[in-house]
């Protein structure tokens, strides 16, 4: 997903590599996603956004802490909005990949 912060695009991408690595680096953990505030937030973004820009064969030479100084406070509601569209498509991938291991080939 292509997502503008700063007035620069990225690409972001919400896959179980970029959760592994929120979790290691950071210690948080996806299944208490929202405990901890806007911070958490960001970092989830941060891991999304690094990952993103990995697949696409880029590399975010930003530490977390400048990528989030590029973040506008007028900005939050927009990226919170496609922090939710990123963790509903990352469901649905998950979802068609499981649904297609139960098939028989036939």
């Amino acid at each position: 997903m292509r997502i503008t912060i700063g007035g620069r695009e990225y690409t972001a991408k919400a896959d179980f590599a970029a959760i592994m690595d929120a979790e290691e680096s950071e210690g948080i953990k996806l299944e208490e996603f929202g405990k901890r505030g806007t911070t958490e937030f960001l970092i989830w973004l941060f891991y999304m956004v690094k990952r993103g820009e990995k697949v696409e064969g880029r590399e975010l030479e930003l530490s977390r802490v400048e990528f989030c100084g590029t973040i506008g406070m007028d900005e939050i509601a927009d990226l919170a909005a496609a922090m939710e569209t990123l963790m509903h498509l990352g469901a649905k991938e998950e979802k068609a990949t499981s649904a297609g291991r139960g098939k028989k080939k036939g």
